[in-house]
């Protein structure tokens, strides 16, 4: 086949290899292939003078610097000669959907200025090639992160019409970031009876074609890749050959050369792409539930205890010892990220060798927000007047001469809450920081040696700050123990002052009621369902689960807590050889419905669903992305959420939360959660000759467990920011001290951060990462503008200024107060006019 160029089509030729890695191997694997990739490219672009590689994940360049210096120098020689394209500016190439907003910034971050210590440059050009879908709040956090431009190649054209291969995205903030999706593939690899230098010619020859026809130049990706291996010297040699057939119409080049080149001079801009670029494997959301949840705990855990440290820093004035430590646990989170690895496309093996790395992030953020709770605690003033000195070091008998105990609780959030909380010791009574007693419920301690029970209660926290509750070994005012009032639990149903819930006997669905007779859900309930799923890991060709809906056996209902603070029933299922505990609870005082599920599950090929049937639902719905949020049609497709979905009623809206569900589809009102599906681990819809014997071949075999709140609201779900709030607080987890008796400097309640208006959060507050200042980060939640008034309080500094729409805005208050703060780009490399 002869290529032939068309009147100004133009081909830039990409050498590269796509480089999982982690897939059917493990990160071990994928390092060495890192090594034995850049060693290849390095020696094409030795031998050559016009070829030209291009790489993205600073991860790998880190692992090259690390243990190939020689190479690495290699490598950089290249990169200051333009001969090496650096691009992506991530850790790698991650899962476009499931990482929070934050951990797209920290993907940013990190990489970018990584890359700026070690080439002097950070990446210009955006790269996740093989990730199998794209939120549509990312091109502000790209653009904000350094990126001009962006190159991805999934979804494809069958699965969502692009009008040109060069366009526009425009993200939900407006911020609008040149993309180019690849055509055919990002490889030339072998495919069926062709060789490589007959895949290249064929594309050549596609390709110019279409560039004829859009009237633009395009790019060819050409070099082994999945595994690594970049361009083999006969596509080199091929290209060169084409290159002279074609009168120079291909040519080696980069991503960067190529956007350079295809923006300048057009006579009009290329067509725009309004929100996500979805969808390719709709079932990755909900595959591997375990390292979904591992991956929210770890996003979470990580920025509150880097709170809670820089919190500890502004109080002392000392910092702690923490911050290579967070970095580094960072750094596997994101590593973690990569498409194939939390969209639980890999091997059961090579995801076993990640559930380390997480391991060792939540363990780092534990340590690190223990020490700091601790230093703030022991500096606020919880001193008891009739105690002596000496009894402050006997306190945590806990009681000594009926002296109350101090237990300093945390609040992460930007915002003030009131949510429960679990004390750790026993006690006849709770009172807060002004001395008034708080409704308090006994509830199972989780031990057999010392209390049989622990206090709960609902605790009243300022915004990213504490608050001292005192408990005491007897009661301190009539009704310390609180009352039963209205809230109630039986096997038919719960009730507080504001809400029924009612269980159907049969099959033990749910339907809920206000206290107005106002009906939450349709007639069937909210219930889980089971559908077959024959589909492979990725679910491809897959845009919604249509299986029959097999309804589990309902075993029976219990009331296990009865109030005053909460009350529980749960519920029992089963399906096969599975099983599923459901326990539905109401705290007094709030009419948001909780669900916890416990899942043991023993299937194969198959998907559990949770049914919500909306009453009076609207046609779309609101769903969160990273930092963000965008309305979808009601259309039935399986999609992908962060955290919340929001649906409209006639009464208001119902916002539905769960602490690591990503997958959902929603048509007619009727929503139905993927909480975890089981098809054979990395399947890819070829045959398998065999099961893998004594090792489960399925995903998603054993123990599960996640959470749900259904919270409904008046007007719609922007107004006061009511469902991301709901979402966040719903996850959060709000720590404590159990202290001793001192005094101290700290008031017994204080808020560090405050902001206002109640549609803009505060998510990172942090040390700069060049220690030169104090880094705010703030979020517009509701996609409505915004004047925002911010007070530091600790640092006596604050902020007034507007956002956006769902604009996320990256401050920098530095140490000289001579200086007022300003907005610096993410990787804080660079003021932002």
């Amino acid at each position: 086949m002869t290529a032939q160029a068309g009147t100004g089509a133009t081909i830039f030729a990409i050498g590269n290899a796509h480089i999982d890695p982690v897939w059917v191997w493990d990160w071990r694997e994928g390092m060495r292939e890192v090594l034995a990739t850049f060693t290849a490219a390095v020696d094409r672009l030795d031998d050559s003078d016009d070829v030209v590689f291009t790489a993205s994940s600073a991860a790998y360049y880190a692992w090259v610097e690390e243990l190939e210096p020689e190479l690495f120098e290699r490598v950089k020689a290249h990169v200051s000669t333009g001969r090496w394209a650096v691009v992506g500016g991530q850790w790698v190439e991650p899962d476009c959907n499931l990482p929070s907003g934050e951990a797209v910034c920290r993907q940013l971050l990190y990489s970018q200025r990584y890359l700026h210590t070690t080439f002097g440059a950070v990446a210009e050009i955006g790269y996740n090639i093989d990730s199998f879908g794209h939120a549509a709040s990312l091109p502000q956090l790209f653009s904000k992160g350094g990126l001009r431009a962006y190159v991805m190649m999934r979804p494809q054209q069958h699965e969502k019409d692009i009008p040109s291969s060069l366009f526009t995205w425009r993200g939900i903030d407006g911020t609008g970031l040149p993309t180019y999706r690849i055509p055919f593939a990002y490889t030339t690899s072998l495919h069926g009876e062709q060789t490589e230098t007959e895949v290249v010619r064929e594309r050549v020859s596609a390709l110019l074609k279409m560039a004829e026809s859009e009237g633009q130049p395009l790019m060819l990706f050409f070099g082994v890749g999945d595994h690594g291996g970049g361009p083999t010297r006969a596509a080199i040699e091929e290209i060169r050959a084409l290159r002279a057939e074609t009168g120079g119409a291909v040519e080696f080049s980069s991503p960067t050369a190529y956007f350079g080149r295809a923006l300048a001079g057009r006579s009009e801009p290329p067509p725009v792409v309004d929100g996500d670029l979805h969808m390719h494997a709709v079932g990755c959301y909900s595959v591997v539930s375990w390292m979904k949840e591992l991956n929210a705990r770890s996003e979470r855990a990580l920025v509150d205890a880097e709170r809670m440290a820089t919190m500890a820093q502004m109080v002392t004035g000392r910092p702690l010892v923490v911050h290579e430590q967070l970095v580094g646990a960072w750094q596997r989170v994101l590593f973690n990220q990569f498409h194939d690895s939390l969209g639980g496309t890999c091997t059961a093996e090579a995801h076993d060798a990640l559930r380390e790395l997480y391991g060792h992030a939540l363990a780092v953020a534990d340590e690190v927000t223990a020490k700091a709770t601790q230093v703030i605690a022991a500096r606020v003033d919880t001193w008891v007047p009739e105690a002596s000195t000496t009894d402050r070091y006997r306190s945590l008998r806990p009681y000594v001469e009926h002296y109350p105990v101090p237990v300093v609780v945390f609040n992460p959030l930007s915002w003030d809450v009131t949510v429960p909380i679990a004390m750790p010791h026993e006690a006849a009574a709770v009172t807060d920081d002004a001395s008034r007693p708080l409704t308090m419920q006994r509830i199972a301690s989780g031990e057999g040696t010392r209390y049989p029970d622990h206090p709960l209660v609902r605790a009243e926290l300022p915004a990213s700050g504490y608050r001292i509750f005192w408990l005491h070994d007897t009661h301190v005012a009539d009704g310390a123990n609180g009352a039963a009032g209205e809230l109630t639990a039986t096997p038919t149903g719960l009730s507080n002052r504001l809400v029924e819930v009612v269980i159907d006997g049969a099959s033990g669905a749910l339907t809920v009621r206000d206290k107005q007779g106002r009906e939450w859900f349709a007639g069937e309930g909210v219930r889980p369902v089971v559908l077959e799923d024959p589909s492979d890991t990725w679910s491809h060709g897959v845009v919604r689960y249509e299986g029959e809906e097999q309804a589990l056996k309902f075993l029976g209902a219990q009331a296990v807590e009865t109030g005053p603070v909460r009350a529980t029933v749960r519920l029992a299922f089963a399906w096969r050889g599975s099983t599923v505990r459901e326990d539905v609870y109401l705290y007094e005082g709030d009419e948001a419905l909780g669900v916890r599920l416990v899942v043991d599950w023993a299937e194969r090929s198959q998907l559990l669903k949770m049914v919500v049937p909306v009453a009076g639902a609207g046609a779309d719905a609101a769903v969160a992305l990273p930092y963000g949020a965008i309305t979808r049609p009601s259309d039935g497709r399986e999609e992908v959420m962060q955290r919340w979905v929001d649906i409209a009623t006639s009464q208001g809206g119902l916002t539905c939360a769960s602490d690591f569900t990503y997958g959902y589809d929603l048509a007619d009102g009727r929503l139905r959660l993927t909480l975890l599906r089981s098809p054979r681990w990395a399947d890819h819809g070829a045959p398998w000759p065999h099961d893998r014997g004594l090792e489960p071949s399925h995903t998603d075999q054993g123990v599960h467990r996640v959470s749900l709140l259904f919270a409904p609201h008046t007007g719609d779900w922007a107004s006061g920011a009511v469902a991301p709030r709901r979402a966040e607080e719903h996850c959060t987890i709000f720590p404590l001290v159990t202290e001793t008796w001192h005094r101290g400097a700290l008031p017994r309640a204080a808020s560090f951060v405050e902001v206002a208006p109640a549609t803009v959060t505060v998510p990172v507050v942090k040390r700069a990462e060049d220690g030169s200042g104090w880094v705010v980060r703030l979020v517009e939640v509701a996609g409505r503008p915004a004047t925002v008034k911010l007070n530091v309080k600790q640092l006596d500094r604050e902020w007034q200024g507007e956002l956006g729409p769902f604009e996320v805005k990256t401050l920098l208050f530095p140490d000289s107060a001579a200086t007022s703060a300003y907005e610096v780009d993410i990787p804080e490399l660079q003021a932002r006019s």
